[in-house]
């Protein structure tokens, strides 16, 4: 049997560009005093290149080359002990869209009694390095699960033990209402909400029911959420201000 994993997954309106590759390659060799610092980089399976500070200079020109005038990179990173899956896809061409970011990890890794709080301090590193609009967060032994096609600009599947409400989502939901749902936990983070729907990604009410995030959902607004009917009935998305993530064209600049 596949050992539990966590998965974590962000999008920002923010293109990543250069300045947060630097932040990023020091946020990820000072998490846990460098636990999570990767073995190895590429851009695509198998990842083989060594990740060591005299190869930063090569990563940080891979995460922004570019092509034709425009920028769709995607770079993965990988750790063997801690594992560690991550990959970071940014953005910038004619037509707009969020940048992503995802990462894996052994549920294990965070089983002790402070597991919990260090998993989301992890996360919470990532939403303020990459000004993230979403964030979701969830063990694999979840019994919720949904999966649609797209991205926040179209749907989010669905609620998960984490999330993360950026300042467009509070804008579409508003923030008394999402208050108002009955989450384990609510913080506020940046321009945003940061919410937990029990103690931990693999408490009974999470791994053995949906009935807990698919009231969470009917709380917040089942209409935000994909549904067997999509993508014909289309899903409530904020405004999202994705400016950042289009080349100006030479007759606008």
């Amino acid at each position: 049997m596949r050992k539990p994993v966590i998965s974590v997954h962000l999008w920002t309106e923010r293109f990543l560009g250069v300045e947060e590759a630097h932040r990023f390659l020091s946020m990820m060799r000072s998490l846990e005093g460098g636990k999570w610092t990767p073995d190895k980089w590429g851009h695509f399976e198998p990842i083989r290149n060594t990740f060591a500070a005299e190869a930063e200079d090569q990563v940080i020109r891979a995460w922004g080359e570019e092509r034709k005038g425009r920028i769709s990179n995607s770079i993965y990173f990988t750790k063997k002990n801690p594992a560690l899956l991550l990959g970071v896809t940014n953005w910038k061409g004619k037509v707009p869209n969020l940048n992503y970011i995802w990462f894996d990890v052994e549920a294990s890794e965070f089983s002790g009694s402070d597991g919990v709080v260090r998993l989301i301090r992890i996360i919470t590193e990532f939403i303020v390095w990459s000004g993230a609009v979403y964030a979701t967060a969830w063990q694999s032994n979840q019994r919720h699960h949904r999966s649609a096609p797209g991205n926040p600009t179209k749907r989010l599947d669905q609620l998960n033990w984490l999330t993360f409400l950026g300042y467009p989502y509070l804008s579409l939901l508003g923030e008394d209402r999402v208050r108002n749902c009955s989450f384990y936990s609510c913080e506020r983070l940046s321009d945003g909400l940061l919410l937990t729907a029990s103690e931990s990604p693999d408490s009974p009410a999470i791994t053995e029911s949906n009935d807990l995030l698919l009231g969470l959902e009917a709380c917040l607004d089942s209409g935000i959420f994909a549904t067997e009917e999509y993508p014909e009935v289309p899903c409530r998305v904020p405004a999202f201000d994705l400016r950042q993530t289009v080349v100006q064209s030479s007759s606008s600049s």
